[in-house]
């Protein structure tokens, strides 16, 4: 079933079979396929009959942790956007959570505390956008419900353009 997901996540990104490929793993549990990349991880819905994968690149990835048979993923669709959390369950591991950490890891060059009043917190992240050495700078809440108010997402992206500013980029 690996084998398929491997074939079907390199014909939808346009990678050929095997290339680039650094672990996988199976989640019987939850019917996914998950395979990690060098530019990004898949996740593959395997119900019925049509495979329905997901893509995240490195650096829309903030997080990934692993406990008990879990890992746990937090994910940023867009710059300063909400934040979505995802839980894999995992048969068998082996060293896949290791290689998605050390991934996610490695896209971060530099994270800040900005000040953004009304705010319960905010960091100022800059990530190396997988595949090139294009840097990306995201603005990630302490809170969630903060990235949804439009008055905060403002301030915080104010505060990272003094950020910016100030570092010289």
């Amino acid at each position: 079933m690996l084998a398929s997901a491997v074939a079907l996540i390199g014909a939808v990104s346009g990678t050929p079979l095997g290339q680039g490929v650094e672990a996988g793993t199976v989640s019987s549990t939850e019917t996914r396929l998950a395979v990690a990349t060098t530019t990004a991880l898949h996740l593959v819905n395997a119900e019925g009959s049509s495979l329905q994968p997901n893509r995240w690149t490195w650096d829309r990835l903030l997080s990934a942790s692993w406990d008990a048979g879990r890992l746990h993923l937090r994910v940023q669709e867009s710059p300063g956007g909400p934040v979505s959390t995802f839980t894999l369950m995992l048969d068998d591991p082996g060293e896949f959570p290791a290689v998605v950490w050390e991934r996610v890891e490695a896209s971060i060059l530099a994270t800040h505390r900005l000040s953004v009043a009304g705010a319960s917190g905010v960091s100022a992240v800059a990530r190396r956008r997988s595949g090139s050495d294009d840097v990306s700078w995201t603005v990630v809440f302490d809170d969630p419900g903060d990235a949804t108010r439009d008055d905060l997402r403002e301030l915080a992206l104010g505060a990272l353009s003094e950020l910016r500013i100030s570092l010289g980029i």
